[in-house]
């Protein structure tokens, strides 16, 4: 195991570890939005028109106005968390975020 939890993986690239027990708490709500059309394109959307945007204000009326956390155990949350995991592993597979893992401390 390497810095950082990575692990090499031969020639493959890297394997990277990571907890995500806490992941439903800490989600930020705004991610929600980021993951289904992009970080610009949901900032850009002022009148939540975006459905990214539309949920997203949706667990905020849910939470209070809180924009951290989502609901845990519904459906809903199961397809939310997908959503943006999902997003997550496209960017790390497609190595848009692996040049930043240097630069972060992992746990």
């Amino acid at each position: 195991m390497g810095r950082n939890g990575r692990k090499r993986h031969g020639s493959r690239g890297l394997i990277i570890r990571a907890d995500i027990t806490n992941f439903y708490n800490s989600v930020y709500t705004h991610s929600i939005g980021w993951a289904i059309h992009g970080r610009e394109e949901a900032f850009k959307d002022n009148e939540c028109l975006l459905t990214g945007n539309k949920i997203d204000r949706l667990i905020q009326y849910a939470n209070d106005g809180r924009t951290n956390g989502i609901p845990v155990g519904s459906a809903l949350s199961d397809l939310i968390a997908e959503i943006i995991l999902s997003s997550i592993d496209r960017k790390v597979s497609n190595k848009k975020i692996i040049a930043n893992l240097d630069k972060e401390k992992w746990h």
